[in-house]
């Protein structure tokens, strides 16, 4: 409006002009001009309600205000946000700043000081309120006139709120690939500036390092050995300085220990921080290694990789229309000769129309004009070659200096291959995506079956509910799991068009199956409309619920374990009593409390003081034994109580350190076994001749040492070590997903063992180990052990076949393999252990070495098994011995004379 006023003004003053020259040609000049301002009135009249419209229309808000902070210009969108977000009316002519909420944050009259002094304003606001955006971007950008004086401030905000969910769902995804690499079983790894920025814990754990050692602390090549670093360095530097995006190759690592593995590795350039960095995955391949390096050998250690051909480059003349100049590599590309491609033109090399719809001759030309008046456009491209084959191009102009002609250089670089890529990488995010939504199903079933609070019913009804977010049609998916007679499926299931189903066998054969149906129909992909992932998945879970379900089953056949073992120990005669390192009584059996009555004339409390049980001229002597049996020593000793006639009541005392599961000293075990009748024994057989009472004596301690052990033995070297097996297979069961079935299944028969060895040892059977053969049972044992926990054990047994052993050691030799070897599995981290079995001039001698952490004999403190070893070795008047040192491994020697 402001510009045709003035053209006004000027048309006035013209004829002013013409008037005073010539007042007839000045009345001619002024009805042209009239008309003329007329059609322009009119025209401007329509560009203003044209103008009005698109205002109207516009979905994004905007509003100008002048120097006087006056509305000038407002859209409708504007009005209605502004009422809603304000609570003020505004249009044209509203002084802005008398509508501006006081207690507003948003930073509105600084962001018009900073414009009016001509900065651009941007910023990302947070909205409230019902009926408006929650996220907006507010711009606030200067009005200049023709002399660059800021006169007014256009305003603009736009609906962001989209953007910014998908940033917050991009934080979310980004948060759960992270937490899918650090429980990746690959490892991973980030490299900047020789350094590492990242490493999953699965790469520390291939070093044997922390993640914490490692991190921006150690350099890269302190991991590489010497003669493999030079190798090593030449490829990462490969992948830093832009020759070689990414690399596979295998090279030799030091551990921390020092040992030297084989490791594969495989990185990629990518950029950290501004900086470029290489991340990456390695795994080691120290047993492939082993087991193929007959056939590496005959391999080339290297490939060398072709680079890109050249880049093709050509000159147009805009004059002549027509190609001056062609390399080689252009001739190439387009499957012509030199000659042929220099009559072409832009037109003529590609086809009448590119991807975006646009005629090539006439977007050909405005990207060379650009080039002609001194920009460098960069571009993509298509072309066609001599025979109509398209070829997506990545296309730089730039004009060639010269006096009389119009050349313009062409920089052509086909990128067909790099379309492929992103098209393959467009279809790798959304298959990382549907893995990402597997995975998280996964995640969350296998949380669920962990749960230990939840009952079976509850856990596949939660199972069965995320079953089909995994899935990818998971809007039409319901899911079912069916056990035997139950069923749990998702409130929308009904048989449908497409199935997939997954079958099991609990151990206690009760069949079942999962099935996921597509509810509408699909195209087919491997499996019907299913793909390979979801097959898989669909058998995880299905393997998941089995193990789920027998390992429910393994623990309720242990709590039954459990409990016979607690109606054993509250029916022995022997008095047990269990206290912490304060002297407080933590646990005791029956024949505690009758001992407790009858001897001592008090209740038991549980939590009451052990040394209120004892008079005060006992206390120091009981302070002593019980100090000394807290440093980590079992104490043995005799104890006699004077009853109301004047007889004498003796008892076996024996107290025993117990450790927590850091096997530091937590308390202790008191056992008391009734010596009175031994003792009237003794004093019967007194008068009886020496060397009948040597043989007498002999056999009532053996006899009684049985009946007194005999529980306390066997619940521990027998039962005790079936459960402790069990244990660690249900441990590794629940750590080795594929396995888990074998474990499960191997823990259910070591229960139903130890329920067998209970019910033997109540009745007095002998134990079956006594009819078989040494040397088989012991390679049974090692064969077990290598075959479920990893270990490599190997027996030498050089006991002749004539040579005949008593069964009751052959039973002790057993056991004190059995808790050897149970001690290196809890304890050493071993991975090779060595059983050597010989009959030496009439004697017996076992050795056992390992390879473990070993420890220091000095500081050891002994636990209950190794007590037990040593007491069933000099049961024999046998002799071991005990050799070890940290990080050198463990040997144990055992002599006992034949006869």
């Amino acid at each position: 409006m402001a510009i045709r006023s003035r053209e006004k003004e000027k048309l006035e003053l013209l004829l002013a002009r013409v008037e005073q020259l010539d007042r007839g040609l000045a009345a001619d000049i002024r009805s042209f001009c009239c008309e003329e301002l007329n059609k322009a009135s009119a025209s401007q009249r329509e560009t203003e309600e044209n103008l009005r419209q698109v205002l109207s229309g516009d979905s994004d808000n905007f509003y100008m205000v002048d120097r006087g902070y006056q509305v000038t210009l407002i859209n409708e969108a504007a009005q209605r946000n502004l009422l809603r977000a304000w609570g003020h009316r505004v249009g044209v002519g509203t002084n802005i700043l008398d509508v501006i909420p006081h207690d507003t944050t948003e930073p509105i009259r600084s962001s018009f000081a900073r414009v009016f002094l001509g900065e651009q304003v941007d910023y990302d606001l947070s909205i409230n309120k019902h009926g408006l955006p929650e996220w907006v971007r507010v711009s606030y950008s200067p009005v200049k006139d023709e002399d660059g004086f800021v006169k007014s401030v256009y305003v603009a905000t736009r609906n962001i709120s989209e953007r910014k969910r998908a940033e917050q769902e991009k934080k979310e995804v980004e948060a759960r690939f992270k937490t899918l690499v650090d429980k990746c079983l690959v490892g991973v790894y980030m490299i900047q500036n020789d350094r590492f920025v990242y490493i999953n814990p699965s790469f520390a754990e291939i070093f044997g390092f922390s993640q914490e050692e490692l991190i921006r602390k150690m350099p890269v090549m302190d991991l590489v050995l010497e003669e493999d670093r030079p190798f090593v360095e030449s490829n990462l530097r490969s992948r830093l300085d832009y020759d070689i995006e990414s690399l596979r190759y295998e090279f030799r690592g030091i551990k921390k220990d020092g040992s030297v593995i084989w490791v594969e590795a495989f990185g990629s350039r990518t950029r950290l921080k501004g900086g470029i960095a290489v991340i990456g995955t390695l795994i080691d391949i120290t047993e492939r290694r082993k087991s193929n390096e007959s056939v590496r050998e005959s391999e080339a250690k290297y490939r060398i990789l072709v680079e890109n051909a050249p880049e093709a480059l050509v000159v147009y003349d805009l004059v002549e229309r027509r190609m001056v100049n062609v390399s080689e590599s252009a001739c190439r590309l387009f499957r012509m000769s030199q000659e042929e491609l220099l009559t072409k033109g832009p037109e003529e090399l590609s086809p009448v129309y590119q991807p975006d719809g646009r005629r090539s001759d006439v977007a050909a030309m405005e990207k060379l004009q650009e080039a002609l008046v001194g920009a460098k456009p960069s571009f993509e491209w298509m072309h066609k070659d001599s025979e109509g084959k398209l070829i997506p191009c990545e296309v730089r102009l730039v004009r060639l200096p010269s006096e009389n002609r119009q050349l313009v250089r062409g920089s052509l670089v086909d990128i067909t291959e790099r379309k492929r890529i992103e098209k393959e990488k467009e279809k790798a995010r959304y298959e990382l995506k549907e893995r990402i939504k597997e995975l998280t199903t996964l995640y969350k079933s296998g949380q669920l079956v962990q749960s230990e609070d939840l009952s079976i019913n509850e856990v596949l009804q939660q199972i069965v509910s995320i079953l089909p977010g995994g899935w990818r049609y998971s809007d039409i998916a319901a899911a079912r799991i069916v056990v035997g007679d139950k069923e749990y499926r998702t409130a929308n299931y009904v048989d449908g068009p497409h199935k997939q189903l997954s079958g099991f066998i609990t151990s206690d054969n009760i069949p079942g199956f999962v099935e996921i149906v597509y509810l509408e129909e699909r195209p087919d992909e491997i499996e019907g409309p299913f793909v390979t992932e979801e097959r898989k998945m669909i058998n995880m879970h299905s393997e998941m619920i089995r193990i789920f379900l027998n390992r429910r089953n393994a623990e309720n056949a242990l709590h039954e374990s459990q409990a016979n073992l607690n109606a054993i120990f509250h029916t022995t005669d022997t008095v047990y009593a269990l206290a912490d390192k304060d002297l407080r009584l933590v646990s005791y059996n029956d024949a505690a409390v009758k001992f407790a009555r009858e001897e001592l004339g008090l209740q038991a409390k549980l939590g009451s003081s052990l040394s209120d049980y004892f008079p005060a001229s006992r206390h120091a002597e009981l302070i002593r034994r019980i100090n000394e049996v807290l440093s980590g020593r079992a104490v043995n000793y005799e104890a006699k109580y004077v009853q109301p006639d004047g007889s004498l009541h003796w008892y076996d005392v024996k107290i025993f350190p117990t450790n927590d599961k850091e096997e530091n000293v937590s308390g202790f075990l008191l056992a008391m076994t009734n010596l009175t009748e031994k003792k009237a024994l003794e004093q019967r057989m007194l008068a009886q001749r020496i060397r009948e009472q040597r043989k007498i004596t002999r056999a009532m301690i053996e006899a009684e040492e049985k009946e007194r052990n005999k529980i306390g033995q066997e619940l521990h070297d027998n039962v005790n070590q079936i459960l402790a097996s069990t244990n660690l297979y249900l441990a590794i069961a629940r750590d080795h997903v594929e396995e888990r079935l074998e474990f499960v299944e191997k823990s259910i028969e070591l229960l139903n063992s130890a329920i067998q060895e209970i019910r033997l040892l109540s009745h007095q059977h002998v134990t079956p180990l006594k009819r078989i053969n040494l040397k088989d049972i012991i390679q049974s044992l090692a064969n077990e052990l290598a075959r479920n926990a990893g270990l490599d054990i190997s027996v030498q047994y050089n006991v002749p076949l004539q040579f005949r052993i008593d069964n009751d050691l052959k039973l002790n030799i057993y056991r004190i393999l059995q808790e050897l070897l149970n001690n290196i599995l809890k304890h050493s981290r071993a991975t090779e252990v060595n059983i050597y079995i010989e009959v030496c001039e009439n004697y017996l001698r076992m050795a056992v070495t390992d390879n473990g952490v070993g420890f220091d004999v000095r500081k050891k403190k002994k636990g209950i098994g190794i007590a037990n070893i040593i007491n069933r070795v000099e049961s024999y008047n046998g002799e071991i011995q005990l050799q070890s040192e940290p990080d050198k491994g463990c040997r144990i020697d055992i002599t006992v004379p034949l006869t």
